[in-house]
């Protein structure tokens, strides 16, 4: 069984769940539920099944995705989309209650399922590149989505293994040490961070839990996050429900930034972090990324341009490899792939 249907199957009715089982799934990539409609599987082979949802299978569905609580996942239902552990992404369709940062989903009509895969040896030419004579390089990987970018980052963060050659930190492979050696290294931010239940204090100094005062504010600070902080009603001791359903995705994002900020990883990984905030808030917090990005290894997966000038290399990849490689500098004056996507990411 593949990663990507131990996150998805669950959620299913068990009579359609078997019926995706019982056909050929290795080169789906998106599976579409409508009420009242024929599901579709799309991919490789494209196929119908002959399973239609009621509404109430779609309202079951919603329920687990949010695992019964719709007021706990309310940005997420807002936004009407939704990323699962593994990299599953959910859009929904439904009926909407509310308007602007108070509109909810309460009843469901239909999900675009986008089915997530590692994509063995695709990080196979990349690995030796991302090694400078100090050690790995503050690099990005820019590429649309599918070419394997979620994919080398958890190979570095190890989960998955690699079948073929070695990936070294500071001369040690990474194999060779405990996972909870290797990941106390880590920074992961992605653009679904989990808040739990608890101060706005306890969510930043999670990772590092005897944070001082002093340390947890300049973090706070140093991505922006600070001003909005102190003008909710008790500031950093404010208490947020799980997921921190009560503030904006923009706010939960800042607050992620802050948590990494304050841990001080060796090694930074950013995947997508800022997809899923607005454009105000995205320029907020472009500082606190580059206070995040000094002295120390980072690795930035991004399909916006917007943070990647100081990269020490950037990698243009797609399905076949390396389409381009180099600093923001040199990939403009070669004027190829990067040369327009910066320029066409300029105009929008």
């Amino acid at each position: 069984m593949e990663q990507w249907e131990t996150q998805v199957l669950p959620l299913l009715p068990a009579s359609l769940a078997k019926e995706l089982q019982a056909g050929e799934l290795a080169g789906a990539e998106e599976i579409r539920i409508r009420v009242n409609r024929p599901v579709q599987v799309l991919g490789k082979n494209n196929r119908l099944l002959q399973w239609t949802p009621t509404t109430a299978m779609c309202q079951e569905v919603l329920l687990r995705l949010c695992r019964q609580s719709i007021y706990a996942y309310g940005p997420e239902l807002a936004a009407c989309y939704m990323t699962l552990p593994g990299g599953v992404r959910v859009g929904l369709a439904g009926r909407m209650t509310g308007v602007g940062e108070e509109a909810r989903l309460v009843t469901a009509t239909g999900f675009n399922i986008r089915l997530a895969r590692a994509i063995p040896g695709c990080a196979d030419p990349l690995m030796g590149m991302l090694l400078g004579p100090g050690g790995l390089r503050s690099t990005l990987l820019l590429s649309a989505p599918g070419a394997g970018k979620t994919t080398i980052v958890n190979l570095i963060s190890r989960f998955y293994d690699i079948k073929q050659g070695n990936i070294l930190v500071d001369g040690y492979e990474i194999r060779d040490v405990t996972m909870k050696s290797l990941r106390r290294q880590m920074g992961v931010m992605t653009q679904d961070n989990f808040l739990f239940t608890g101060t706005i204090r306890d969510n930043i100094c999670y990772g590092k839990p005897d944070a001082s005062w002093e340390e947890m504010t300049a973090a706070a600070k140093a991505v922006n996050a600070h001003d909005f902080i102190m003008k909710l009603e008790k500031g950093y001791d404010t208490w947020i429900s799980e997921r921190g359903s009560q503030l904006s995705i923009g706010q939960r994002q800042l607050l992620a930034f802050a948590r990494t900020m304050v841990s001080d990883p060796r090694i930074l990984i950013l995947d997508e972090a800022t997809s899923s905030i607005d454009t105000h808030t995205e320029l907020l917090v472009q500082e606190g990324i580059l206070h995040l990005l000094e002295n120390r290894t980072s690795f930035v997966v991004a399909h916006r341009l917007s943070t990647i000038r100081k990269a020490d290399l950037i990698l243009v990849i797609d399905r076949k490899g390396i389409v381009e490689d180099g600093s923001h500098e040199e990939l403009m004056t070669r004027r190829g792939a990067y040369y327009e996507l910066y320029r066409a990411s300029q105009e929008q």
